[in-house]
């Protein structure tokens, strides 16, 4: 047992380490946001911050970035919430090894392929037919509810999840979605097709109020055109692929900016993708041959 002049010493080290961690999370987190880009970390420090809020020592701007919802979100949630920044559409870099220069589009690229493969396994890992129906008859009302919303990123992952060859094949559960639902999944296959390099999901892009929400996916060839252009004709500078590429990149970006205050963000819903481990296409497609056979 402690001495009482080794209790004191001991409660004083203790509160200077503590001080020393809060100010270390503190410079890191306001010098490497993308750190935090993940929404398991996320989630998981913002709970441990929450039981050390009233702790001694725990510096005022750390608090006031965890109790402030927009700074939390500017700060910690970077790649979820913030804008890709236009230069991360520049060059193609996310196919090849500089893909380590662009985070915000990476982090973009996985969740949209999260949100696909989870739609994909609500439907294809239900055994009931009853309720496996619903689930897909539940995508259709959500892709529905998105469209409304503007968000055409979210719209194009969760129908490419419910379009992809192991729910696409299910001709019975599709058969058995209910009536009135029926005209809603006709106006997303006409709408959401990507026969004719996504004619239609542009137009109604383009011509969507805002703040709307560009699929940057369905974009990708009309980047790759602008790219393919020389920089220089008849040695010099060509503008006029610089204003193409401008205005494509500022249209696919229309909606960082926008003040959605309404919509605030759910980290629990967030965090639930950050988890998601994705199912294998080949199980996926062994489960939607166990529940229909043909």
């Amino acid at each position: 047992q402690r001495s009482p002049l080794d209790e004191e010493y001991y409660t004083e080290l203790k509160l200077r380490i503590r001080l020393r961690i809060f100010q270390f999370l503190e410079r890191w987190v306001e010098r490497c946001p993308f750190d935090f880009s993940d929404e398991a970390v996320f989630l998981r420090l913002k709970k441990w911050v929450a039981q050390k809020i009233d702790s001694d020592g725990a510096p005022s701007k750390l608090l006031q970035l965890f109790r402030t919802c927009d700074r939390t979100a500017l700060r910690l949630r970077k790649p979820a919430l913030m804008p890709i920044f236009p230069v991360e559409l520049v060059g193609r870099k996310w196919a090849g090894p500089d893909a380590v220069e662009v985070p915000n589009f990476i982090a973009y690229r996985d969740f949209f392929s999260r949100v696909s493969n989870w739609a994909a396994y609500a439907v294809v890992a239900e055994r009931d037919q009853m309720r496996r129906v619903q689930n897909l008859t539940s995508l259709l009302v959500l892709c529905e509810e998105l469209i409304r919303l503007n968000n055409w990123d979210m719209v194009v992952a969760v129908y490419g999840g419910m379009t992809e060859a192991p729910v696409a094949r299910m001709k019975e559960t599709w058969s058995s979605i209910p009536s009135d639902i029926q005209p809603l999944a006709a106006k997303l296959d006409e709408l959401l097709s990507s026969k004719g390099s996504w004619k239609n999901l542009k137009e109604a892009i383009r011509l969507s109020p805002k703040p709307h929400f560009p699929c940057i996916a369905a974009f990708f060839r009309e980047l790759a055109v602008v790219e393919e252009q020389p920089i220089q004709k008849d040695g010099m500078i060509h503008f006029y692929r610089c204003i193409q590429q401008h205005q494509l990149i500022r249209f696919l970006l229309e909606g960082r900016n926008a003040k959605l205050d309404q919509w605030l963000p759910s980290p629990e819903i967030q965090g639930a993708f950050a988890f998601w481990r994705m199912v294998d296409d080949r199980v996926l497609m062994e489960w939607s041959m166990e529940v229909e056979p043909r």
